[in-house]
């Protein structure tokens, strides 16, 4: 009998459900919690009150003062924080003071914060949300945090190791002040990383974060995924992933992030006021076997760079495929160290399938495609256009001992190619083949307009056209080096969907068959001035043209218009 009373409230005890609770400024900490007649009001003596399961329903209103996390959840039992019923609900940090987060979460686990609006927080070093120390199975979605005025603030900072944190769907606006960060990763722990990190569907405007990033991820981080993310107008970088910064972890085996993707993500105008200006939408310092695709970035000082800037680290096996880089001020896609020995190097990286279309708009030099310190890396299946200035690429400090491979990729300036102007091992170069012969590499490049849909639209349409030289030009043992799944083109579209893959961030698909047709009628009753003109449009080229005339006979093969055509039906074929 003693072991089924042990069963039985083993099984009563599954059977708990949770509780909804509510809080409204204008609510009572005495009363019952448990409907918005009977609301509480303060959100820190709800946090206090709920247990696994809970959701706690924050009701229409302004809410003051720092809020801190005493318990989490369990495994499938979350404590959600939200916002009831789509009430526009604030919390105002204007009271909290310095150095100190207006939502603060230490070593908890199955926490859910979502819906909900940050503003106000003023002063120094005040992370808006902070996870701090060991925090698993975290989401923080759907949320606005905006007009901060802060030095070292954040508007989520995860500081420690960590396992399943998502950061979906939230707005940063408005964020001002030095380090004014929108995410940070901090992977402290010198054993322990950050793992399954997600940091998607994000937008990120007007955030002021120099000389830090508005997205980074930093040290000990193994697996990570930065996707479809918008940031526009940041003051420096807009998304990094960082290894070898001494501050974040002693353990120089594990301080590197690494094992991520960053992805589908659009930078405009990530822009820096100190240093010269020199920062990426995109960038990669020092981190490890990363997958860098399919974003795009224009407006800001460099589109995508790969480097490494702290001495003794190398960034490496990085793969920077299938991203558009247009009309940024200074260089297009970049790696390398910009001064080894005294900051780290860059090996092993491939770039291929990029669109790297009219950067440098600055006319500094830079130029489309900026290499400076790197070894054994590969560069191929590009497009590198330049057009508002001559400036093509600029490999000023490396030479061909290096092991650099640059092969398959289109080069292309409307005023000449032989007057593209080119830096490689400190030497000014002018004309593509004077390049060739410098490099002795590029062998089997071409120097041909690309043939865009529309590089002159506001925003420029950078598909290839039907007719472009770029389709099927790339290195033909590219899918030899085993084409993933995940390596798609800008809209999504399997790579190598012909006999070779297609040169640029466009893999064309090859369409059915369809008709091109046009005729001009006789004028008149009698005449014979009528014209005919056909073509073949996809399908699989080249194309057989015949016709035959009225009344039989033999087909007719056809190469151009034909005209003194009488009056009939006319049969073509393909």
């Amino acid at each position: 009998m003693k072991n089924l009373f042990i069963l039985s409230i083993l099984f009563a005890g599954l059977q708990l459900s949770a509780t909804e609770y509510y809080v409204s400024p204008s609510g009572n900490n005495a009363s019952a919690g448990t409907s918005t007649a009977t609301a509480w009001k303060t959100i820190q003596f709800a946090l206090n009150m709920a247990n696994d399961g809970d959701v706690i329903n924050l009701m229409a209103g302004t809410y003051t003062g720092k809020v801190t996390w005493n318990d989490g959840g369990s495994a499938g039992n979350y404590i959600t924080l939200q916002n009831y019923n789509e009430d526009i609900v604030i919390l105002d940090g204007s009271t909290v003071g310095n150095s100190q987060a207006m939502m603060y979460i230490e070593n908890k686990d199955y926490i859910k914060i979502d819906g909900l609006k940050f503003t106000n927080h003023n002063g120094n070093y005040q992370p808006i949300i902070n996870l701090y120390g060991n925090n698993n199975h975290i989401e923080i979605t759907n949320n606005e945090f905006y007009n901060t005025d802060c030095n070292e603030s954040y508007a989520i900072l995860c500081e420690g190791r960590g396992d399943d944190i998502k950061i979906t769907n939230n707005y940063m606006h408005d964020l001002i002040g030095d380090n004014a960060v929108g995410v940070l990763f901090v992977g402290s722990n010198t054993s322990i990383p950050f793992t399954n990190v997600l940091i998607s569907e994000n937008t990120l405007t007007n955030l002021d974060p120099a000389p830090s990033e508005a997205i980074a991820v930093n040290g000990n981080v193994d697996g990570f995924e930065i996707s479809n993310n918008i940031l526009n107008d940041i003051n420096n970088i807009g998304i990094v992933m960082i290894g070898g910064e001494d501050w974040v972890n002693t353990n120089d085996a594990v301080n590197f992030a690494r094992n991520g993707v960053c992805k589908n993500n659009s930078v405009t105008g990530a822009n820096s006021i100190y240093g010269g200006g020199f920062a990426a939408g995109v960038y990669v310092d020092g981190g490890k076997d990363i997958i860098v695709q399919n974003n795009t970035i224009t407006g800001s000082d460099v589109g995508l760079e790969i480097g490494c800037e702290n001495a003794g680290f190398i960034a490496e096996n990085i793969t920077v495929r299938n991203n558009i880089i247009y009309k940024n001020e200074k260089a297009g896609l970049g790696f390398g160290g910009y001064d080894f020995p005294a900051t780290g190097q860059v090996q092993n990286c491939i770039f291929t399938g990029n669109t790297v279309y009219d950067n440098d708009i600055l006319n500094t030099g830079f130029g489309q495609l900026w290499i400076q310190y790197a070894l054994n890396c590969v560069v191929e299946n590009n497009i590198f256009y330049t057009s508002t200035n001559a400036w093509m690429v600029n490999a000023e400090t490396i030479n061909s001992s290096y092991n650099n491979v640059l092969n398959y990729n289109d080069y292309y300036y409307p005023a000449g190619i032989n007057n593209a102007k080119f830096f490689f091992d400190f030497d000014y170069i002018v004309g593509y083949t004077n390049f060739q012969i410098a490099t002795g590499e590029d062998v089997n490049s071409i120097t041909s307009n690309p043939l865009f849909v529309n590089e002159l639209a506001a925003i420029p349409d950078l598909h290839l056209s039907a007719s472009s030289p770029c389709k099927d030009a790339g290195n033909p043992t590219y899918d030899d080096l085993g084409v993933d799944v995940d390596d798609v083109d800008m809209d999504g579209t399997n790579r190598v969907n012909g006999t070779a893959i297609d040169m640029g961030a466009d893999e064309r698909v090859i369409l059915p068959l369809s008709w091109a047709v046009s005729s001009t009628n006789v004028t008149c009753y009698g005449s014979c001035n009528g014209i005919l003109s056909f073509n073949g449009v996809e399908g699989c080229g080249t194309y057989t043209l015949e016709y035959k005339n009225p009344g039989g006979g033999p087909w007719i093969a056809y190469t151009a218009p034909v005209t003194g055509l009488c009056a009939g039906t006319y049969k073509i074929r393909i």
